[in-house]
């Protein structure tokens, strides 16, 4: 879902028995606050507890500082967590490009990143990094720097993705 959503598309997903959505596009903590209260009333109307559905926010990574006023902290306790969504900044900056030659994130990119992991260490949530087309070794050692750098996990583009996601975020 966006942050344009209706009441009536919230009561059709929460008819499906869906505990959590995910809300693309998040700019800011009205986003997360507007959702959070259709979600209230959507809960009302197919008779689910109030605040049983979590917000997972996907956000290219251009946000308000995370004590700004206008900041994801304090906004909804249905925040569950934040994802990079890098293929939406890159249409935020269709221009820019996401990798050095080297394979790094450029500056924009590396920026964005870095402000969800800010953002979401200020709301106290987890921070996820985005999907990435890399197979087996490559996309174990990718997810291994990204656990480095603070996320917990990351978003799997298939099954086999989730496998070597799941093994390398989750080990003891």
């Amino acid at each position: 879902m966006d942050s344009e959503s209706t009441v009536e598309d919230l009561r059709t997903i929460l008819a499906a028995g869906t505990p959590v959505i995910g809300l693309a596009g998040c700019r800011n903590g009205a986003d997360i606050q507007r959702v959070a209260t259709l979600l209230s009333v959507a809960e009302a109307q197919v008779e689910h507890a109030d605040g049983t559905t979590l917000i997972l926010a996907l956000t290219n990574g251009i946000l308000p500082a995370p004590i700004a006023p206008d900041s994801l902290s304090g906004k909804s306790a249905r925040l569950a967590a934040l994802v990079w969504d890098r293929f939406a900044l890159e249409s935020a900056l269709p221009t820019a490009t996401p990798h050095t030659e080297n394979g790094e994130w450029t500056v924009a990119f590396a920026a964005a990143r870095a402000a969800v992991l800010l953002a979401a260490a200020a709301a106290g949530v987890p921070a996820y990094d985005c999907a990435i087309d890399l197979k087996s070794g490559a996309l174990q050692r990718n997810c291994e720097i990204s656990q480095h750098d603070g996320f917990y996990g990351r978003v799997a583009r298939n099954a086999a993705q989730a496998a070597i996601i799941e093994a390398t975020y989750h080990r003891g």
